[in-house]
């Protein structure tokens, strides 16, 4: 059993606190069940600031701009697979932004970000006390026919808003040309986390509280879109829409651009796609996520 830890957490009332269940594996860097998530389950692309996803990869997992002399590095993992901060904090001796977040799936959509002003920034300790993506800009994966996912689809991942969504939506991630030429569009709203098909019809696939920890699941298939926020089933919305195929790339945390469904406010620490429909092993699947963040 593990111990009950109290972690205060500043937000926009300086009054919200988490109460978290500490678990075993917490901070140890070992990978959930004893293997990695993506030895178990090849992604048509995965993104982690926190942590090695597989077994095989051998690449940095971010790369870094120091924003007072432009001055990069790319930053590994440790021994135990985590994000390798005694090489980030010897670098960050001041702000530092985030132009490369590698893809750890094999197929090379690495999300960039070269304008220094649009770029994310990061938190060290911040979401599920891990490192975490701060979306104050946006990264672009471009086109790969691995990105075109077409057919079924799953997307799993962690989610933070510090503060309420207030007028326009958020865009957490997109693959659009544009409204009538979209793969998939997920947004941050002040109801929750929003699917848009290609008829931009708008589809509720979880509530996410503001200033709440989130691990979240979604499935595609070709008729219906599933939900999952933390570990809990939060709709099952019948589609019918056929599936777009695009040329645009993915981005994140912005719609095409940062004038459009910009994310303040929101972090993460991973986000992972798979071209294939994995509700089966939804369970599984989310004890990778699981063991290592709660």
């Amino acid at each position: 059993m593990g111990e009950i830890s109290i972690d205060p957490k500043f937000n926009i009332h300086t009054t919200y606190k988490k109460v978290r269940i500490l678990n075993p594996y917490r901070n140890s860097g070992a990978p959930a069940q004893g293997s990695y998530i993506l030895d178990t389950y090849p992604a048509a692309v995965a993104y982690s600031i926190a942590r090695r996803l597989s077994s095989s990869y051998t690449g940095s997992l971010i790369r870094v701009r120091r924003i007072s002399d432009s001055v990069e590095k790319d930053i590994g993992y440790d021994s135990n697979g985590d994000l390798d901060m005694d090489a980030y904090n010897s670098f960050a001796t001041s702000e530092v932004c985030i132009i490369i977040w590698y893809d750890q799936s094999g197929n090379g959509n690495d999300a960039l970000q070269a304008n220094t002003g649009y770029a994310p920034r990061i938190e060290t300790n911040s979401l599920y006390s891990k490192p975490s993506v701060r979306a104050d800009g946006n990264l672009t994966a471009p086109d790969s026919p691995s990105l075109r996912i077409t057919g079924d689809m799953t997307v799993i991942g962690t989610f933070f808003r510090a503060l309420p969504t207030i007028g326009n939506p958020e865009c957490l991630f997109v693959k659009r040309t544009s409204d009538n030429l979209r793969e998939f569009e997920f947004r941050n709203e002040p109801s929750g986390l929003r699917y848009l098909d290609s008829a931009n019809s708008i589809i509720p696939v979880a509530d996410l509280e503001d200033t709440v920890e989130h691990i979240f699941s979604i499935f595609r298939t070709a008729d219906r879109i599933k939900g999952y926020d933390n570990n809990v089933a939060e709709g099952n919305i019948a589609k019918s829409n056929p599936t777009i195929t695009t040329t645009s790339g993915l981005s994140l945390f912005s719609r095409d651009d940062l004038s459009q469904f910009k994310s303040k406010g929101v972090q993460t620490n991973e986000l992972i796609f798979f071209a294939s429909d994995l509700e089966s092993s939804r369970a599984d699947l989310e004890s990778h996520l699981n063991t290592y963040y709660i």
